[in-house]
């Protein structure tokens, strides 16, 4: 058997940690099923290939060197 140092799964408090966001939101995500969890006894688990999903899901960011918005920076 295999065993990482990566955790296998996340509460809901240590996924918002990861992500940057609140507990709000994780629960938010969670109730519009944009993530899912699992339930071990009273405890939440997010699986970490969850929040991976997730995170690919998401739109890409883009910045201003990256994409040609029209505008000049004529001054």
């Amino acid at each position: 058997m295999l065993i990482s140092s990566s955790p296998l799964c996340y509460s809901p408090q240590e996924a918002a940690k990861l992500l940057g966001v609140g507990r709000t939101t994780i629960f938010a995500l969670l109730g519009r099923r944009e993530i899912t969890a699992r339930k071990l006894g009273t405890r939440t688990l997010i699986p970490a290939t969850e929040l991976a999903r997730y995170l690919d899901s998401l739109p890409e960011a883009h910045f201003f060197g990256d994409a040609d918005l029209g505008e000049t920076n004529d001054r």
